[in-house]
Protein backbone atom coordinates (compact mmCIF):
# COMPACT_ATOMS: atom_id res chain seq x y z
CA UNK A 1 0.00 0.00 0.00
CA UNK A 2 2.64 2.41 0.85
CA UNK A 3 4.63 1.93 -2.40
CA UNK A 4 1.70 2.73 -4.72
CA UNK A 5 1.28 6.36 -3.01
CA UNK A 6 5.23 6.39 -2.39
CA UNK A 7 5.38 5.61 -6.64
CA UNK A 8 2.27 7.69 -7.72
CA UNK A 9 3.48 10.44 -9.73
CA UNK A 10 5.98 8.26 -11.03
CA UNK A 11 2.87 6.32 -13.22
CA UNK A 12 0.35 7.29 -15.84
CA UNK A 13 -1.90 8.83 -13.37
CA UNK A 14 1.37 10.72 -11.63
CA UNK A 15 2.28 12.09 -15.05
CA UNK A 16 -1.09 13.30 -16.33
CA UNK A 17 -1.59 15.38 -13.32
CA UNK A 18 1.79 17.12 -13.43
CA UNK A 19 1.32 17.68 -17.00
CA UNK A 20 -2.00 19.19 -15.80
CA UNK A 21 -0.80 21.46 -13.18
CA UNK A 22 1.87 22.70 -15.64
CA UNK A 23 -0.96 23.30 -18.47
CA UNK A 24 -2.75 25.37 -15.61
CA UNK A 25 0.03 27.03 -14.40
CA UNK A 26 1.29 28.31 -18.08
CA UNK A 27 -2.42 29.47 -18.63
CA UNK A 28 -2.45 31.56 -15.22
CA UNK A 29 1.00 33.21 -16.04
CA UNK A 30 -0.07 33.95 -19.81
CA UNK A 31 -3.30 35.60 -18.84
CA UNK A 32 -1.36 37.62 -15.89
CA UNK A 33 0.78 38.73 -18.38
CA UNK A 34 -1.74 40.16 -20.87
CA UNK A 35 -3.35 41.45 -17.89
CA UNK A 36 -0.54 43.50 -16.72
CA UNK A 37 0.85 44.72 -19.72
CA UNK A 38 0.94 48.50 -21.11
CA UNK A 39 -1.18 47.85 -23.83
CA UNK A 40 -4.01 46.26 -22.00
CA UNK A 41 -3.19 49.09 -18.75
CA UNK A 42 -3.66 51.65 -21.99
CA UNK A 43 -7.08 50.36 -23.41
CA UNK A 44 -8.58 48.59 -20.24
CA UNK A 45 -7.15 50.33 -16.94
CA UNK A 46 -8.59 52.92 -14.58
CA UNK A 47 -7.40 55.74 -17.03
CA UNK A 48 -7.14 53.76 -20.02
CA UNK A 49 -9.25 54.99 -22.93
CA UNK A 50 -12.45 52.32 -22.61
CA UNK A 51 -12.73 53.52 -18.62
CA UNK A 52 -12.73 57.08 -19.39
CA UNK A 53 -15.34 56.96 -22.47
CA UNK A 54 -17.87 54.29 -20.47
CA UNK A 55 -17.21 57.03 -17.36
CA UNK A 56 -18.00 59.86 -19.49
CA UNK A 57 -21.23 58.11 -20.66
CA UNK A 58 -22.19 56.70 -17.10
CA UNK A 59 -21.81 60.58 -16.06
CA UNK A 60 -23.97 61.69 -18.65
CA UNK A 61 -26.77 59.44 -18.54
CA UNK A 62 -26.86 59.67 -14.65
CA UNK A 63 -26.73 63.64 -14.75
CA UNK A 64 -29.13 63.71 -17.79
CA UNK A 65 -31.24 60.93 -17.58
CA UNK A 66 -31.25 59.37 -20.77
CA UNK A 67 -28.56 57.61 -22.63
CA UNK A 68 -27.02 58.10 -25.85
CA UNK A 69 -24.88 60.99 -27.34
CA UNK A 70 -22.82 62.74 -29.55
CA UNK A 71 -19.59 63.86 -27.74
CA UNK A 72 -20.50 67.21 -25.58
CA UNK A 73 -24.30 67.12 -26.65
CA UNK A 74 -25.98 69.01 -23.74
CA UNK A 75 -29.87 68.58 -23.95
CA UNK A 76 -32.53 71.19 -24.14
CA UNK A 77 -34.51 71.51 -21.22
CA UNK A 78 -36.54 74.36 -22.41
CA UNK A 79 -38.03 72.06 -24.91
CA UNK A 80 -40.43 69.49 -23.15
CA UNK A 81 -39.71 66.75 -26.17
CA UNK A 82 -36.23 66.38 -25.07
CA UNK A 83 -35.46 62.54 -24.71
CA UNK A 84 -35.09 62.73 -20.95
CA UNK A 85 -38.56 64.05 -20.57
CA UNK A 86 -40.73 62.32 -23.54
CA UNK A 87 -40.13 59.27 -24.91
CA UNK A 88 -41.73 56.77 -27.29
CA UNK A 89 -44.42 55.94 -24.83
CA UNK A 90 -44.98 59.08 -23.09
CA UNK A 91 -43.27 61.31 -20.37
CA UNK A 92 -41.60 58.91 -17.57
CA UNK A 93 -42.91 61.55 -14.95
CA UNK A 94 -46.80 61.70 -13.57
CA UNK A 95 -48.86 64.69 -12.92
CA UNK A 96 -52.43 65.58 -11.56
CA UNK A 97 -55.46 64.11 -13.38
CA UNK A 98 -57.30 67.69 -12.61
CA UNK A 99 -55.57 71.24 -12.38
CA UNK A 100 -54.70 72.27 -8.31
CA UNK A 101 -57.59 74.40 -6.90
CA UNK A 102 -57.08 77.88 -7.06
CA UNK A 103 -56.25 79.48 -3.75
Amino acid sequence: MENKKLFYLLDQKGQSSVEYLMLVVIIVSMTIAVLKSNAFQDFFGSQGQFATVYKSEIEFSYTNSYQGREAFEEPDYNNPDHSSYKGSSGTRFFGANQEYPAQ
